[in-house]
């Protein structure tokens, strides 16, 4: 799991910069799109906390990853994508694997769907 830095709105309404390495705890800023510092790319812009799973099933043993944090459209959607399609392709091929594919597809296509809640970008 990788988790970044994150911006959120502290008291009296300005940007404060989690240390890297501490998840960001504010709910309220975690559940809408908002104006911070993306984590992927380190711009200013609007962003919105989501979380992005791959899988990889071999016969006897998997590979998951997962990453999350507050992302603007553009980096969550090339990332979203790029874990749906190696979930997509590769998540199938073991026993286990097979099972935990449906969980990993599901979050992607929801935080997908989320991207849909960003302004258009300027």
């Amino acid at each position: 799991m990788s988790v970044l830095s994150t911006a959120r709105r502290g008291r009296g309404g300005h940007n404060t910069v989690v240390p890297r390495g501490e998840p960001c705890t504010n709910l309220v800023a975690m559940s809408y799109v908002h104006d911070g510092m993306c984590e992927q790319c380190g711009r200013d812009a609007k962003v919105q906390h989501v979380s992005f799973a791959y899988n990889v099933g071999l016969l006897v043993m998997r590979f998951h990853k997962t990453i999350q944090g507050a992302l603007c459209k553009s980096c969550a959607s090339s990332i979203g994508w790029k874990y749906f399609l190696v979930s997509f392709f590769f998540g199938w091929w073991g026993v286990i694997s097979f099972f935990f594919n449906f969980v990993c597809l599901a979050t992607n296509v929801s935080n997908l769907l989320k991207l849909r809640n960003y302004p258009p970008e300027a």
